[in-house]
């Protein structure tokens, strides 16, 4: 009995030795595949909320329109490229008026066919780190020209302290000092 569990462990551990140099054989075959696969899962996905809010800032469309050609964009997408040769000439034209903004780019592969003759190919890449740009700076100067309009806002005789009539708005540091700070009081 000991003599036989001994003799399946053994084959267990041979079993196993060679799953895992199959294992490794099969990784590095297909390292460019589990590279690419891995480049491809850490990619941020391009939404059409997301696309359509960078386009409706970049060029001042309005939401429907936006939300419209954000459709049309990612419906000929494949995954964040278009290839040229699958657009129509309408959209080819809205794809260089974008581009204008750096929200798609343009790039072109060539390849050698087995005849030798040259194979060119024109895609629009999405570059969704100019995106990101795009809404984060809009939601930047939103937040900050919101402030400006309070500030803006306010009748110029908000900023004059009741009791002394000097401005609450002082245009220097020592200015400043000496208006909230007078000093230190003289004990009597």
């Amino acid at each position: 009995m000991e003599e036989r569990l001994k003799r399946l462990l053994i084959e267990a551990k041979n079993k196993s030795t060679r799953r895992l140099k199959n294992l490794r054989t099969l990784i590095e075959e297909h390292l460019d595949v589990i590279k690419l696969s891995e480049y491809y899962l850490n990619q941020e996905l391009i939404s059409v909320d997301k696309l359509a809010k960078a386009l409706e800032i970049a060029l001042s469309l309005d939401k429907r329109e936006s939300k419209s050609l954000a459709h049309e964009i990612l419906n000929h997408a494949e995954s964040d490229y278009i290839l040229d040769n699958v657009i129509d000439d309408e959209l080819r034209n809205v794809l260089y008026e974008i581009e204008e903004t750096g929200i798609i780019k343009t790039k072109r592969d060539e390849a050698i066919l087995y005849n030798g003759k040259d194979w060119r190919s024109f895609f629009w890449y999405i570059d969704i780190k100019k995106i990101n740009d795009i809404i984060k700076n809009a939601k930047r100067n939103y937040e900050g020209n919101a402030i400006e309009g309070i500030y803006s806002s306010l009748p110029e005789d908000a900023w004059r302290h009741e009791g002394r009539g000097k401005s609450l708005q002082p245009t220097t540091n020592v200015e400043f000092a000496i208006t909230f700070y007078p000093g230190p009081k003289s004990r009597k």
